[in-house]
């Protein structure tokens, strides 16, 4: 489970809108003890979610199911939308679902009488779209949701120009349109958006049981669309930070990113170097320096530059010793634009897991070796912990804790004697003895 140990501003708010580039990223889903993201951001996290199976039915032309317009039942808009009978399998042409999907809108319809239920009044429909339109604050893309074609379409009902002529047919697509949209981000806020048993055997199905149909046939009852959604998505404390710190940075990559340091000899307290100076424009674009503790144009590798680098070296899951090695160079020379990915991923892989609400839990970070308490969704206690290696890696646990063992008894497992120590034993006749 990875962990985010970034701060959350103070009165935070997520508001302002991201432009669509910076979700348009090309992502390589990670294993279990790393976080990779792939090098080029040109494509959507979401472009695995485009392949979905169209179903190829044949259907009856949609004009011949049609009630003219120039009814009396037809005068008003609403009554045109009434009018409008949906039939999921008349639109699989013209919109793009699954079967899952499929199954999920026939069943929804079906208990609705094959009605519309969205544009007759359009308070709920308009708060989906204001809702969807802030899907990139969870790492996800409006655009996969129908956002444009969407926000299209309703426009043309209030348009004079398209209003009065629009068929029947166009409300049942639309509408088709908006439950779909609802179901498929209201699964994405809970379960994710990829199943990560496809990209790693160490993850359990553990998708929570979701009764969509009923789900939004009670919230477009209550008018409570986005607050349904809203509680859907994970509320620890985790996702919430992650969440924040997403905001920031696409704030950052909008305003033109921050200053990438370059690669250079070690340096460490009381060095000095025109090196430094670059490095502690970094340090205050990502907020592990403050402004007023340091000047920005000195040279010099003082005590607040190394508070500042430990601070950076922690948040990094790097060594805390105030150093700039390679791996501390490295670190800061990733790009704004590699740390949204970096939080995309994250938060895509925290809708995985359970969601813990109220509960006390614990986790490991992987990567960092270190073990996290939580009470009442609020960081506890800490400690590191030992893990695997890429070889040997340690698998993804998500279960109940009943009991603990102090001291446990540890023989050494059969696999670990066969394929790591029988060669070192005839390789070295006292290799037993070394390492009782």
């Amino acid at each position: 489970m990875i962990d985010s140990t970034m701060n959350k501003p103070e009165n935070s708010k997520i508001t302002s809108e991201a432009p669509r580039s910076f979700l348009q990223l090309k992502l390589s889903i990670p294993n279990q003890q790393s976080v990779r993201i792939a090098s080029g951001f040109a494509k959507s996290i979401l472009i695995l979610l485009l392949l979905f199976t169209l179903s190829c039915r044949t259907h009856r032309p949609i004009q011949s199911r049609l009630v003219p317009l120039d009814t009396p039942i037809l005068k008003s808009k609403a009554d045109r939308a009434m009018a409008s009978m949906i039939h999921v399998q008349d639109y699989m042409d013209d919109i793009a679902i699954s079967k899952e999907e499929q199954a999920l809108l026939g069943d929804f319809y079906k208990t609705n009488n094959n009605r519309p239920v969205w544009l007759v009044d359009k308070r709920n429909a308009q708060e989906l779209l204001e809702a969807i339109e802030l899907a990139w604050s969870d790492g996800l893309t409006p655009d996969n949701y129908g956002f444009d074609v969407i926000k299209e379409n309703l426009q043309k009902l209030d348009s004079p120009t398209y209003a009065d002529t629009i068929m029947p047919a166009f409300y049942a697509q639309l509408d088709l349109r908006l439950t779909n949209a609802w179901m498929r981000y209201a699964s994405d806020l809970q379960n994710g958006v990829i199943d990560p048993a496809k990209f790693s055997p160490g993850w359990k199905n553990i998708k929570q049981p979701m009764h969509l149909p009923e789900l939004l046939t009670e919230a477009l009852k209550k008018h409570q669309i986005r607050e349904t959604l809203d509680a859907l998505r994970p509320q620890n404390h985790q996702y919430n930070q992650m969440r924040y710190k997403l905001a920031e940075l696409i704030e950052v990559q909008k305003n033109g990113g921050w200053p990438l340091p370059g690669f250079f000899e070690t340096l460490e307290a009381v060095d000095s170097s025109t090196h430094i100076v670059a490095v502690r424009k970094l340090l205050q674009a990502t907020g592990d320096l403050q402004s007023k503790d340091a000047d920005s144009l000195s040279p010099v590798f003082d005590e607040k530059l190394e508070g500042s680098v430990v601070a950076f070296q922690k948040r990094h899951g790097l060594k805390p010793d105030g150093i700039i090695g390679k791996r501390t160079q490295d670190e800061m020379n990733k790009s704004v634009g590699y740390r949204i990915g970096q939080l995309i991923v994250n938060l895509e892989r925290m809708r995985w897991l359970p969601h813990l609400h109220d509960k006390e839990y614990l986790v490991v970070n992987i990567p960092e070796f270190v073990l996290r308490t939580y009470k009442n969704n609020k960081p506890k206690d800490q400690m590191n912990v030992v893990v695997g290696n890429v070889k040997n890696h340690t698998p993804i646990l998500l279960n109940t804790i009943k009991y603990i063992v102090f001291n446990p008894t540890w023989n050494v497992p059969p696999s670990i004697v066969r394929n790591e120590m029988v060669a070192k034993m005839k390789s070295d006749s006292g290799y037993l003895e070394k390492n009782q």
